[in-house]
């Protein structure tokens, strides 16, 4: 059971496992949006409307509509290769977020000084922050300590869940959801896997798909509840962070967590109220108990 604990990332199997194939099939699509399918006209009227050919001119990246076109079609050919390499992980991760500025700077798709502004601004380096803090928590095992502190003292079914999706909203709010799901799935499978065993006779563990699906989803769904909850949640809330100081109404940390915050309990409480409702009629071991100390022992 300990290599619940140990083994963080699982290994891709089947189709999903074949690196090349999704590099390859990432570049095709690429290649065939920037360079081959025609740029169809009503992208080049949408530019010249709202003025995104002037700009492209001023910026010395594009010499007239025709020009600022074909730039922006070769972008939209690198969104969908972005999201294939992100989703399958065909590159590591830190090597496709690397790519993305080199291939601005090879095509001109920005100005030379505009794509380290772009690509080192606050966003991604508050984001690199985050993750680092992430990656640290999983180093001096912090992740296994905050299980214990925040479900250890718990038992039967119904109260670890509520303390689960409340927790995990909360702690979600503050830290990268993907880095913290990462985290917690083995400590979660580590909870089924004692508690399946628990109940197993004769020492032949019979599983329990119904229960190790409510786990992992309430744990999933639970860290999502907290996005709207601080700036730090993710990306996606520190660019909209960006948009306000552009558009001149900057806004604080503080000043986010005043609207965004009171709706992590909020929607903890209506996840658990749908989880409980929809996926608890197939869940054949309703106790934790057991796999819940399993995780105590082990810390």
């Amino acid at each position: 059971m300990g290599g619940f604990f140990m083994h963080t990332h699982g290994e891709k199997t089947g189709i999903f496992a074949k690196k090349g194939l999704w590099i390859g099939i990432g570049v095709a699509i690429f290649i065939l949006i920037a360079f081959f399918l025609p740029t169809p006209q009503s992208l080049v009227e949408i530019m010249e409307k709202y003025g995104y050919v002037d700009k492209m001119i001023d910026w010395k990246i594009a010499h007239n509509a025709k020009e600022a076109a074909a730039k922006t079609m070769i972008v939209l050919g690198i969104v969908p290769m972005a999201i294939i390499f992100f989703a399958v992980e065909a590159l590591p991760i830190g090597v496709t977020g690397i790519l993305m500025p080199l291939i601005a700077y090879f095509f001109g798709l920005l100005p030379f000084n505009m794509i380290g502004k772009t690509f080192a601004g606050d966003a991604p380096m508050f984001m690199l922050g985050v993750f680092a803090l992430g990656a640290t928590v999983v180093e001096v095992g912090f992740h296994k300590r905050l299980a214990v502190w925040l479900l250890g003292w718990t038992k039967g079914f119904w109260v670890p869940m509520i303390v689960l999706c409340i927790s995990m909203s909360i702690v979600g709010s503050f830290m990268s959801a993907p880095a913290m799901c990462s985290f917690m799935v083995p400590v979660m499978m580590a909870v089924y896997y004692g508690s399946v065993s628990a109940k197993s006779l004769e020492g032949k563990v019979v599983h329990d798909p119904a229960l190790a699906k409510f786990l992992l989803f309430s744990l999933c769904f639970a860290l999502n509840m907290g996005g709207p909850g601080t700036p730090s949640a993710g990306g996606r809330n520190v660019i909209m962070m960006s948009f306000f100081t552009e558009y001149g109404i900057p806004i604080t940390y503080s000043g986010w967590m005043k609207y965004g915050w009171p709706l992590v309990p909020l929607g903890s409480a209506m996840l658990l109220l749908y989880m409980a409702t929809f996926f608890t009629k197939r869940i054949k071991t309703r106790d934790l108990t057991p796999g819940l100390e399993y995780i105590k022992e082990e810390t």
